[in-house]
């Protein structure tokens, strides 16, 4: 039996504007392919594995809050501002 073990990481943004979770995850929900998925190197997230045959898509949960300090430089607007410029090529690439 095989059995599909999944890496998770999360990413922390700053959001000065105080935009909430539900807004940013309901600014995120279109942009991805069938909701959920999207190629991390498109969008300048970090590869989990580290390995480019590995790392083809990803599932994102959305976005929550959280104390710890920001592991990204972008806030999360400009996360989600830029990743809407790749969003075609990621769809017709799927």
């Amino acid at each position: 039996m095989r059995v599909n073990y999944k890496e998770f990481a999360k990413l922390a943004f700053p959001n000065p504007s105080g935009l909430s979770p539900e807004a940013a995850s309901e600014r995120l929900r279109p942009q991805l392919i069938d909701g959920a998925y999207f190629y991390p190197r498109e969008w300048g997230v970090p590869l989990i594995c580290g390995q480019a045959w590995l790392d083809n898509w990803y599932e994102s949960e959305g976005f929550s809050t959280t104390e710890e300090a920001a592991t990204d430089s972008r806030t999360v607007e400009e996360f989600l501002e830029k990743s809407s410029i790749g969003i075609l090529d990621q769809k017709e690439n799927f």
